[in-house]
């Protein structure tokens, strides 16, 4: 859960910074061509399993945002203990929910690819958006 919440971070670090490089219809797409060729994947797989992983990421990124928002915009010296106790369980709710939105689409996915390829996707996404930060953190020092 910690991973993913880091990965979405990132993933929602990436949309600013490119936003003036380039749409994010452009980054999606270096991200799956990324992601078939690191995970193998055809050109049929590709076809029937971005469409339904872009759906599980659309999904997921209306409750990350959620975890966000109430992250930056309490207001921490007027929320009380108990409010802090709801926000942190509404947290945890919404990250069980993020996790388990990828649970269900995993079944979805394992008609389309194999487990590894799964598993093989995941690294590459990981490994792309770590790829991405470091670009972004070397176009910033100069």
């Amino acid at each position: 859960m910690k991973r993913y919440f880091f990965t979405s971070i990132l993933l929602f670090f990436f949309s600013f910074v490119y936003a003036q490089r380039f749409s994010p219809e452009e980054y999606r797409q270096h991200l799956e061509s990324y992601i078939s060729e690191q995970a193998g994947l055809t050109k049929d797989e590709a076809s029937r399993f971005y469409p339904l992983y872009q759906e599980m990421k659309d999904k997921q990124r209306v409750l990350f945002r959620e975890v966000r928002s109430i992250t930056h915009r309490t207001n921490i010296a007027n929320t009380n203990e108990a409010t802090f106790r709801q926000l942190n369980e509404r947290i945890c709710e919404l990250n069980l929910n993020i996790d388990k939105l990828e649970q269900d689409y995993l079944a979805k996915f394992r008609q389309i690819i194999s487990d590894k390829k799964y598993f093989l996707v995941k690294r590459a996404e990981a490994s792309f958006q770590n790829i991405e930060l470091r670009k972004a953190h070397n176009r910033e020092k100069k």
